[in-house]
């Protein structure tokens, strides 16, 4: 059995990191520039409300239209991404990881379904009965840049990592695949294709493309990420997303997702949802169903009526709970 987690900034800020939208612009409006459309694009940035990186990059394709030259945008992706890789850097270095994280990490990446309603796991763990001796294969595919994952699983990778819920048969983790790069190298920021580019004079510049469009600019890192993730979601039996807010600019591999679900008449999806500052308690259990709806609906858009079966979710649960095993 083939398990995919996808692992996106709520994983990190769950840590305790401040790597949201408004923390990264709290430090970015700090830094002094003598560039005028630099100090142009930190005001439009100032009036976005959202905690979500997905729409600082959709901001990015929108405000193309508020400048001519294609060059002078480039200098503007290159001083956020040089500042955003300078404040993920140090935000990381201020945590700490206690020794317990690595074995409640390999717990929880052998036991998906186990922080799952009774009845959700239930029901999940009915639909891969088959599976229950089979060795399993994990691999994670992360959307963040900070390298936690690695620290706290150290040399785990490409060794078993425990056993699954039958106690028997082995959970094996392959690999941490870095979808949008990493603090050591470089970092993927940017809209998912062209349509997110709102000034159609743009959308012909080359040198523009290689920074704003990720796929493109993956192509120029050439270290063939995008087409190992791209293999592992079309031959996964389960995805698990977590921390993710399912944007736009990411679409190409929610796309791939529902290609995977669309052809593979066995293969789930566990989506992990948080819901900020609710709480199902004290009479308010059915509004549970309104967020499970409103996840899957993220993900599978238009055809969720005919997916919506395939997708198990859960609100608020205790999945990758790793805070009583880290400080900052």
């Amino acid at each position: 059995m083939n398990i995919v987690y996808l692992i996106g900034n709520g994983f990190d800020r769950n840590l305790g990191l401040r790597t949201s939208y408004r923390d990264f612009y709290n430090f970015y409006k700090k830094q002094r520039s003598s560039n005028e459309n630099i100090r142009r694009i930190k005001e439009f940035i100032a009036n976005g409300e959202s905690e979500l990186w997905s729409d600082l990059e959709v901001a990015l394709g929108k405000i193309t239209t508020e400048f001519n030259d294609p060059d002078d945008f480039v200098d503007i992706i290159k001083d956020i991404s040089d500042n955003l890789l300078k404040y993920i850097k140090t935000e990381a270095r201020c945590l700490t990881i206690e020794s317990t994280a690595n074995e409640k990490l390999r717990n929880y990446l052998c036991s998906p379904f186990d922080c799952l309603a009774t009845e959700i796991k239930r029901s999940a763990e009915e639909h891969f009965q088959s599976q229950n001796r089979e060795l399993w294969n994990v691999n994670v595919i992360t959307f963040n840049y900070t390298d936690i994952l690695e620290q706290i699983l150290h040399d785990d990778i490409g060794k078993s990592i425990g056993t699954h819920h039958n106690h028997n048969a082995e959970v094996v983790l392959r690999s941490i695949q870095h979808i949008h790069g990493d603090c050591d190298s470089s970092i993927i920021l940017g809209v998912n294709d062209t349509t997110q580019i709102s000034n159609d004079n743009f959308k012909t510049s080359e040198d523009l493309l290689d920074w704003l469009v990720k796929s493109k600019t993956q192509e120029n890192r050439a270290d063939g990420v995008e087409r190992r993730c791209k293999a592992l979601i079309s031959d996964a039996n389960l995805i698990c997303v977590f921390g993710m807010s399912f944007g736009i600019t990411d679409k190409l591999w929610w796309d791939s997702i529902i290609s995977r679900l669309n052809f593979s008449p066995n293969t789930k999806v566990i989506i992990y949802e948080y819901a900020h500052g609710v709480s199902f308690e004290n009479n308010r259990i059915a509004d549970k169903g309104k967020y499970i709806r409103g996840a899957k609906k993220k993900l599978l858009s238009s055809l969720y009526p005919s997916l919506e079966n395939k997708v198990i979710c859960d609100i608020n649960t205790d999945m990758f709970n790793l805070k009583d095993s880290v400080k900052m």
